[in-house]
This record gives structure tokens, sequence and C-alpha cells, in this order.
């Protein structure tokens, strides 16, 4: 053991050896006060006005608050929503015209990758490249972390969804 060592388990074992002196040892220390009726008084009196102080304030304003916090919220005060993203269909790689977009069921909310695995939150369900949505109707074909693209298997009638962070919650 080096001397350096040697030196902080002896001041170890000296505070060790202290308190087990001023715990077993020792007399108790007795506390001090004044228990003058003049003190107790004060006391007193110092609580009743720290309790009126904390009782309830039923003005107006503080009832409207009090009832505004009872119910719901409309909206979410901190969800900063975007236009909403609308789907592209993608047939033989060239976008398919506008009248035949059919109406979307999926909304791509997440995107989340581990080292080489990536995972799409669709409708709130994670997917790999390659699994199945619907019942099979629908399959992953490639996630990206702004899109993702679905369709039917063995078909290049492909849907491309757009990351849409706010969940598909109402606007």
């Amino acid at each position: 053991m080096s001397k350096r060592e040697k030196i902080i388990v002896a001041a170890m074992a000296a505070v060790v050896l202290y308190g087990m002196y001023s715990l077993f040892f020792s007399a108790p220390s007795k506390v001090v006060g004044t228990s003058s009726a003049k003190s107790i008084g004060e006391v007193k009196k110092f609580v009743t006005e720290v309790t009126d102080g904390l009782k309830e304030d039923y003005t107006a304003r503080n009832l409207f608050i009090i009832e505004q916090a009872k119910g719901g919220w409309a909206r979410d005060p901190f969800l900063t929503l975007a236009a909403p993203q609308e789907a592209v269909v993608v047939i033989d790689n060239r976008p398919a015209a506008a009248a035949v977009v059919p109406e979307v069921s999926f909304t791509y909310s997440g995107y989340i990758q581990m080292g080489e695995r990536k995972l799409a939150i669709i409708s709130g369900v994670e997917y790999e490249t390659g699994d199945e949505l619907d019942g099979g109707e629908q399959i992953v074909k490639q996630i990206e972390p702004l899109r993702v693209v679905i369709g039917p298997p063995n078909s290049n009638d492909n849907l491309t969804l757009q990351l849409d962070e706010t969940g598909g919650q109402a606007r």
C-alpha cells in the first residue's frame, strides 16, 4: 500500500471512530429554547396569517379558470399544423393524373432508423420494407425519412405517402 493510500485509510478510520463515539457514547445535546407565552402567541399569529393567505380565492376570474380547466382541449395549443400533404400515385415511375388518385386510408406519421433497419409508422403501426398492410392487399415497398411507397404485391400501381408529422389529427 502506498503512503497516500495509508493516509486515506487512516483518515477514514478516524472518521468512523469519531462517528461511533458521538453516536453511542456522547450525551445527547439538549435543545435550548424559550417557551414564553409571548413567543407562542407570535407563532399562533403567524400561523393564522399564513392560513388566511392560503384560503382559496373564489373571484369570478378564478372560477372561470377552474371551469375551463375541467373541459378538454379543442385542439393542442403546442401542435403546429403544416399544410396537409397529398398522396401521389406513381404508375410506371410517372405521377398519375390527379383524377385517378384514390382516397388514402393510410397516414405515414413516423420514421425510425436503427442501424440498417428502417421502420415506417403507418396509421399508428410500425412496418418494415416488405411487410403487409391492410390484410395483404398492400405491402411496404420503400421507406425513406420523408415518404414511404406502398402498393399491391407484384404490381407497379404504387402509392407514395408523404410524412404527416401531425399524425393525421383533426385540422
